[in-house]
C-alpha cells in the first residue's frame, strides 16, 4: 500500500478479520487444524493493475482460476475478477458495526436515531426534520470534498484549470457577461470533467436560469457544491493523503471561479440541514461510491438520485433502482432529467423516499442488522473458509506463496491471535500502519 491511511485500512480490516473467524469457526481455528490462508485488501478500489481490459471493464480479464479475494472497501460492479467479493468498509459505520454486531448482537449506534444528545452519530430519518416530502426544497443538493474520481479507470477525467478554461477562452474584461461566459466556458469542456465538477457545471447553468427568471422567486434546481478540499499550499488536492481538509470559500483556487459565476464553493451542511431538501445525489469519489453517504441519504426525507459508475459497495446490492433510488449515470447527463421526473411525478417520488428510509431504519432493528450481517459478511467469510484446502502435511504455504513472487516481496509484518481485534504485534519497523508512526503522506517502504 502506497500510503499510511492506506496501510491503516487494510490493517484494521485484518485484525477485525482474524478476530471474526475465531468467533465465528472456533473448532476451525484450533490448535489441532490445519493451516488457512486467504487474499485480503482494503483500498478505496481495488488495487491492481488497470490494464485496457479492465478499464473497459470488460470479464475475460482475468484468464486463470483464482482464489477468493476479500476487498474491505469498494469493488466492481461487473465481475472483472470473479473472486472477488466486496466486503464492509473499515469504517467504524461499516465493518465496525458488523464486528459489533457479532461481538455482542447489539445494534451499532450509527444505524439508530441521531439525538444530539444521546446519539450524536446516528442516522437523520424525517422525525429528526418535522417536514412532509412536499414541504421539501425542490432542489438537489451535495456538499462533499474535491476528490479525485477513479484516476486509474478515468484517467482522461480532470479537474478543471481556470487559466486555460476560462481565463484564455473568454473576455474577462468584459463584465456584463463574464457568468454567462464562463458557465459555457465550463459547458464545453464539461465531458473532461470528474463527475463532482460536472454536478457544479449543472449548478451553474441553473443558476444563470433563475437569474434569468428574476421577481418569479425561483431558485435553481441544482445546488451542487465543494464544503472542503484536501489543500497543501497551491496544491488544491487530487486526493494527497495528509493534505489539511480545508473550507474551499478560504481557497484561492476554487475563489476565482466563483468571481466569475462557478459555484465551485459552498458552505457545509449538516445532515439535519440537508434533510430539508427533496432531492440528494451520492457522486462517487476516488473509489468510485461515497462509502457513508449513501446510507445516510437514504435514510433523509428526500429522494436519492445514485450515481452509477463501475464500482459498488457491499449493501449496494441490497438496493434496487426506482424502488429505494433514482439512478443516475455516470457522467451526470440525465440529472436535469431525472429531476424533472421527479417533480412531475411527485407521488412515484414520495413512495421511492419512503422506500429507502424504511431500508435504512431497518439497519438499525436487530432483525434487518442480522440479515445484513448474514447476507454481506458472515456468508462469504463461510464460503472463503470452506472452499480453502489445505496444502499436504509438511508444505508450508508461505514457500509456495515465495515461489510466485519476487525475493524478499512476502514477509510477515503483523502477527494476531485473534483472539481479540487488537492482540496484535507488529514484526517490522519500516512499514507505517497508522498515521501516528510518522508524519502523513509519506510513501510506505
Amino acid at each position: 500500500m502506497r500510503w499510511v491511511a492506506a496501510c491503516h485500512k487494510l490493517v484494521k480490516s485484518f485484525k477485525v478479520l482474524a478476530n471474526s473467524l475465531r468467533l465465528l469457526y472456533p473448532d476451525r481455528f484450533n490448535s489441532d487444524q490445519p493451516e488457512f490462508a486467504l487474499a485480503v485488501t482494503s483500498a478505496d478500489y481495488p488495487g491492481i493493475e488497470f490494464t485496457d481490459c479492465i478499464k473497459h471493464q470488460r470479464k475475460d480479464c482475468i484468464k486463470q482460476d483464482l482464489s477468493p479475494i476479500l476487498q474491505f472497501g469498494s469493488a466492481f460492479k461487473r465481475p472483472i475478477i470473479p473472486t472477488m467479493v466486496a466486503m464492509p468498509m473499515p469504517q467504524h459505520n461499516h465493518l465496525g458495526c458488523y464486528h459489533y454486531w457479532l461481538q455482542h448482537k447489539v445494534v451499532c449506534p450509527f444505524y439508530l436515531q441521531r439525538d444530539e444528545i444521546t446519539n450524536p452519530h446516528g442516522l437523520v430519518y424525517p422525525e429528526n426534520i418535522g417536514l412532509s416530502f412536499e414541504e421539501l426544497i425542490p432542489q438537489v443538493v451535495w456538499r462533499g470534498t474535491d476528490f479525485s474520481f477513479l484516476h486509474k479507470m478515468r484517467p482522461e477525467l480532470r479537474k478543471p484549470q481556470f487559466d486555460l478554461d476560462i481565463a484564455s477562452q473568454i473576455d474577462l474584461s468584459d463584465k456584463s457577461d463574464k457568468k454567462i461566459s464562463a458557465t459555457k466556458a465550463m459547458r464545453e469542456i464539461y465531458d473532461e470533467l470528474i463527475p463532482r465538477w460536472k454536478g457544479v457545471v449543472w449548478t451553474a447553468e441553473a443558476e444563470r436560469e433563475a437569474e434569468q427568471m428574476e421577481g418569479e422567486n425561483v431558485i435553481p434546481w441544482c445546488n451542487i457544491k465543494f464544503a472542503g478540499s484536501m489543500y497543501n499550499g497551491e496544491d488544491i488536492g487530487g486526493g494527497q493523503i495528509g493534505a489539511s481538509k480545508t473550507a474551499t470559500t478560504e481557497i484561492p483556487y476554487y475563489q476565482q471561479f466563483e468571481e466569475y459565476g462557478i459555484p465551485a464553493a459552498g458552505e457545509g451542511m449538516s445532515l439535519e440541514v440537508l434533510g430539508q431538501y427533496k432531492y440528494h445525489i451520492d457522486i462517487g469519489g476516488g473509489g468510485g461510491t461515497t462509502w457513508s453517504g449513501t446510507i445516510e441519504k437514504l435514510a433523509l426525507p428526500g429522494l436519492l438520485f445514485h450515481h452509477r459508475t463501475p464500482t459498488k459497495d457491499y449493501f449496494h446490492d441490497a438496493l434496487q433502482p426506482w424502488v429505494h433510488f433514482v439512478p443516475v449515470k455516470e457522467n451526470l447527463s440525465d440529472l436535469k432529467d431525472k429531476f424533472e421526473w421527479a417533480e412531475s411525478h411527485p407521488l412515484m417520488a414520495r413512495r421511492i423516499a419512503e422506500k429507502a428510509t424504511e431500508f435504512a431504519k431497518s439497519l438499525g432493528t436487530p432483525g434487518g442488522l442480522d440479515w445484513m450481517f448474514h447476507q454481506y459478511y458472515e456468508w462469504p467469510l463461510q464460503r472463503v473458509v470452506e472452499a480453502y484446502q489445505p496444502l499436504e502435511q509438511g508444505s508450508d504455504w508461505r514457500e509456495v506463496m515465495s515461489q510466485l513472487m519476487e525475493p524478499d516481496v512476502l514477509r510477515p509484518i503483523l502477527e494476531c491471535g485473534g483472539f481479540h481485534h487488537h492482540d496484535c504485534t507488529r514484526l517490522v519497523n519500516d512499514i507505517h500502519f497508522t498515521a501516528h508512526d510518522k508524519t502523513v503522506g509519506q510513501p510506505l517502504a
